[in-house]
């Protein structure tokens, strides 16, 4: 690149100015030439006001602003990572064979070569991105991200030419550049470089999920199976329903669309003499007349736990609203609970109302708390509860294995109040201010494959009607786990929390407007069973303080019954009556290839029970099996107490792998860029060139003249003529 040459810009121009110089040197030649003394002071006043004038009128030089050195124009390469870059479909141009399509940008784009030619014309930055966009190592890019969140990424850049090297993929669901990105994104260029076939390889794949997986002995419900299809439109398929590897009930659908929802009705029951049981059903698609290269997402395991023992929920509601009233409807319709409810009518009116085996059968006490497996309090209970109940939460939750929900937020309303304390020693978090302000709720990272917020799909919680009321949180329990977290609000914006405490568990809903879950619209009718999934599900895991089912007096218990590979899953065994001296369980894991291992890594918890981690690998079932050799009276050695757990892989990610150039042509246009070829690079280096072009029209003043020299020769100046004043009398 060739060098630019400086431009010094005087004051006034260069006529003036050079009429100025001329005159002063006129003036001193003719002064030396007369030896008149008496105008040298004079002049050389107005040579120092000259130079003064000079420069306070701002003489600079000026040059382009593209040579002013780390101000060249920023490129960002923007490099998606997700788990369909690993897909084998892309060619490199001339090359042999297919490789994956980051393979395919790494030996092109990404190379060395191709950043030195693009850094002698811009800045380079190289930005991996999946489910969050950050500045990466070309040589350390690994496709495993679950998620793809390609507009977040871009509007992450505004105003930046970005060259975005993607398959096109967002698993947010955007249907058009227009809609998803930034309005400022649009002032940066965006060219991008599509890889990967456009049609993968036809695939059917099937989620399923109970909408009620603990259920009351004899109570039925229904399992769910949305069925996925890519490149078998037209053709029939069967799906199945599984009981213990046994079909027990089919349909035949049509592949018409690429989304299919099947219902199957079922009624586990339990044996004459079971407590307690886990039922381990199926869902299973075939496709007719077709054969499937990868068909390990054809199957998905549902567990349903089935207990004899109804669950006991006392709701307490001081300022009745239409969530605890929706709450106490469910509730009450429901054969697998008893609700006892007491609610408050006016200031000094009250209602209680009891179920058929309601445990309360007087005033409400501190010892009639302890026969209840779940407590509900709402808004202003304190109006409601004596003291003394007030009081015994604490050891209802910590030392008995009780479970309290705050379902509106702050339950006391009150600072500084005995309701107050016993809150903030069982509560999840600390409630702060109460806002009415519109809001959506979106699943926490920390809430991954959790059953209380898998309710229906990939974008479910996106699709449900927002929320209506807000209660802050001023500080979390340090091990408290946000399950719902206020969309784009950030990590800290709780929504729905949850935490142990002793033996027992506490839950805080911080929104008000659950309840429109319950009435929706009807083109969301595939989510209609929705509300009842959320709150059955949380009871029933409420109910066993988040280790027992009822009925049970040692338990193994998982923190879910499902996850995805690579998720930790948290393990429990506690004994809620038995002392626990001596005991010493063995927990052995079979793996879904029969693989036998003892879970190692049993840690003593403060309860007296044991706790560990369990990380699975492999898609399929896990069977834990728990004994006690030193304590039979507890586990009969020849009956262990099992749980199962599926593994299955939910990433929208591996559903449909297909390539999508016509998402990222739309991007282009949207900003003037346009789609290359993996060898096009030199559209980018034009564009930078111009960027350069324009750059040079933008001058860069340099003041040089704002300097001690000039002040010198100005206070010189005046100096010399005041010291010419005084020799010559004139002062």
């Amino acid at each position: 690149m060739m060098p630019v040459l400086a431009e010094f810009r005087p004051p006034l121009g260069w006529p003036v100015a050079l009429l100025l110089v001329g005159a002063a040197v006129v003036a001193v030649v003719w002064l030396a030439v007369r030896h008149d003394r008496r105008w040298w002071g004079a002049v050389l006043r107005l040579v120092g006001l000259s130079a003064l004038g000079w420069v306070l009128l701002g003489p600079s030089i000026t040059r382009p602003t593209d040579s002013v050195p780390g101000l060249l124009p920023e490129l960002v390469l923007l490099v998606d990572r997700s788990l369909s870059m690993a897909e084998q479909d892309a060619e490199l141009p001339g090359g042999p064979g297919e490789l994956s399509r980051l393979d395919a940008l790494q030996a092109t784009w990404l190379s060395e070569e191709t950043r030195a030619a693009l850094s002698e014309h811009a800045r380079v930055r190289v930005v991996g991105f999946a489910d969050q966009a950050a500045p990466t190592d070309p040589t350390e890019l690994v496709a495993d991200g679950q998620a793809t969140h390609l507009y977040d990424a871009l509007a992450a850049h505004p105003g930046v030419t970005t060259v975005l090297l993607s398959d096109g993929h967002d698993t947010r669901g955007s249907s058009t550049a227009s809609a998803a990105l930034d309005a400022s994104t649009s002032a940066g260029r965006v060219f991008a470089v599509p890889v990967g076939a456009p049609l993968g390889a036809p695939d059917a794949s099937v989620q399923a999920w109970a909408l009620s997986d603990r259920l009351f002995d004899g109570q039925g419900t229904e399992v769910l199976a949305q069925v996925y299809q890519r490149g078998f439109a037209g053709r029939r398929a069967v799906v199945e329903l599984l009981l213990e590897g046994t079909p027990v009930a089919s349909t035949e659908v049509g592949l018409d669309a690429p989304l299919q929802q099947v219902r199957f009705e079922i009624q586990p029951t339990l044996g004459p003499r079971e407590p307690a049981r886990v039922h381990g059903y199926a869902c299973r698609v075939t496709v007719i007349g077709a054969a499937e290269s990868y068909a390990e997402n054809n199957q998905e395991d549902v567990f349903v736990q089935v207990t004899r023992e109804k669950t006991r929920v006392l709701l307490v509601e001081g300022e009745p609203y239409w969530d605890t009233r929706s709450l106490a409807r469910l509730i009450g319709s429901h054969p697998g609970y008893d609700l006892t409810a007491v609610f408050a009518l006016g200031d000094d009116r009250q209602i209680t109302t009891r179920g058929p085996d309601s445990p309360l059968t007087g005033d409400l006490t501190a010892d009639a708390l302890q026969r209840f497996d779940v407590v509900v309090l709402g808004r202003q209970v304190q109006r409601l509860l004596p003291a003394e109940v007030v009081e015994a939460l604490v050891p209802y939750v910590r030392d008995h294995g009780g479970a309290v929900v705050f379902a509106r937020g702050d339950a006391f309303d009150e600072a500084e109040t005995q309701g107050a304390r016993v809150a903030a020693q069982i509560s999840p978090v600390r409630f702060g201010r109460r806002e009415a302000q519109p809001l959506r709720l979106a699943v926490s990272e920390a809430a991954r494959g959790n059953p209380l917020t898998e309710l229906g799909g990939d974008r479910a919680m996106t699709r449900l009607p927002g929320m209506l009321a807000v209660t802050r949180v001023d500080g979390r329990q340090s091990a408290s786990v946000v399950l719902l977290e206020q969309a784009g609000e950030g990590p800290d914006s709780a929504a729905l929390a949850t935490l142990r405490v002793g033996a027992g568990v506490t839950m805080a809903v911080l929104t008000d407007g659950l309840w429109r879950w319950e009435l929706l619209p009807s083109q969301l009718d595939d989510l209609g069973s929705v509300y009842a999934v959320f709150w059955t599900r949380a009871l029933q895991w409420l109910a066993s303080g988040g280790e027992f089912l009822p009925g049970q007096d040692v338990a193994l218990a998982l923190d879910r019954l499902a996850t995805e590979p690579g998720g930790a899953v948290a393990i429990r065994i506690d004994t809620r009556y038995a002392l626990s001296e001596g005991f010493n369980p063995v927990v052995r894991v079979t793996a879904p290839r029969g693989a036998v291992e003892e879970l190692t890594g049993l840690v003593a918890s403060a309860s007296g029970g044991y706790q560990a981690t369990f990380t699975p690998e492999e898609t399929g079932v896990y069977l834990f099996a728990l004994t006690a050799p030193d304590h039979p009276d507890l586990i009969d050695p020849a009956h262990p107490l099992t749980v199962r757990l599926a593994v299955v892989d939910r990433s929208p990610e591996r559903r449909d792998t297909s390539a999508r150039p016509e998402v990222l042509r739309r991007i282009t246009e949207e900003t003037g860029g346009r789609c290359l070829a993996l060898d096009e690079t030199q559209p980018v280096i034009d564009h930078l060139r111009e960027i350069a072009v324009a750059r040079r029209q933008d001058r860069t003043p340099v003041y040089r003249f704002a300097q001690w020299p000039v002040m010198a020769l100005v206070f010189g100046a005046f100096g010399l003529e005041w010291v010419l004043r005084r020799r010559g009398g004139l002062l």
